[in-house]
């Protein structure tokens, strides 16, 4: 029968405490960071219509593109990125693009913030970016070692919970928004090491002792588990 270990004892020693004597096999598994890994940049394919004009032209670059109007800048928020983050990664950074003009040229400011569960909660706005010229070009907001103030977990770039808002202040010309993009940077779980060389001793019909050890560097609970029978 497969049995659960209930005790990580300080000497480092692993304890069974039900089932049969004569351990068979010990694993392990606890998301530890490995080499990084990155989901892309990735469009949004919902948003509101809270204020700017045609918002979902700002999916894809087409020169096609969404208006924010003048006087109080207004707001847009953007969704359903289609993000696919591993359970148990490290998140490092998420980088933010957005692909602009101001339609006479005169400045524009625009900045961005982020949402982790729906639009309920939002990080802290980032800097402003003016553009000042009908020529389109790239903002670019975060970077793969910025994490917005917070730590993020990977549920929490389920299209469900990932929101981004764009938002601007007083200007005299309209903004043109064409593309607006994110990549989310992050290290994957991966199973720690787990040995058993020293064997098992204490051996009863109830409980035994395994003389081994599991390494974990990472930050979730460990989950152990072992075989054992007569």
């Amino acid at each position: 029968d497969k049995e659960s270990m209930s005790t990580l004892r300080e000497s480092g020693e692993l304890r069974l405490v039900s089932g049969l004597a004569a351990l068979m096999a010990l694993g392990a598994i606890s998301p530890a960071s490995t080499s990084a890994a990155d989901t892309g940049f990735m469009n949004p394919t919902s948003c509101s219509t809270n204020s700017y004009t045609n918002p979902s032209d700002a999916f894809t670059s087409n020169g096609i593109y969404a208006t924010a109007s003048p006087n109080g800048g207004g707001s847009n928020t953007y969704a359903n990125f289609g993000f696919s983050v591993p359970l148990g990664s490290t998140i490092n950074g998420i980088e933010v693009k957005l692909f602009w003009a101001s339609a006479a040229g005169n400045p524009c400011n625009m900045r961005c913030r982020l949402s982790w569960d729906g639009g309920a909660s939002y990080t802290t706005n980032s800097a402003f970016d003016t553009r000042n010229t009908t020529a389109f070009s790239d903002t670019t907001w975060g970077n793969a070692n910025e994490t917005w103030g917070r730590t993020w977990s990977a549920s929490e770039f389920s299209d469900g919970n990932f929101r981004i808002e764009l938002n601007g202040d007083d200007w005299n010309p309209d903004a043109m928004i064409d593309w607006l993009r994110v990549k989310v940077y992050y290290s994957p779980p991966t199973s720690p090491t787990a040995d058993n060389d020293g064997g098992a001793s204490n051996v009863a019909s109830s409980s035994a002792v395994l003389n081994g050890y599991i390494s974990s560097t990472g930050g979730a609970p460990t989950y152990v588990w072992a075989y054992w029978g007569t």
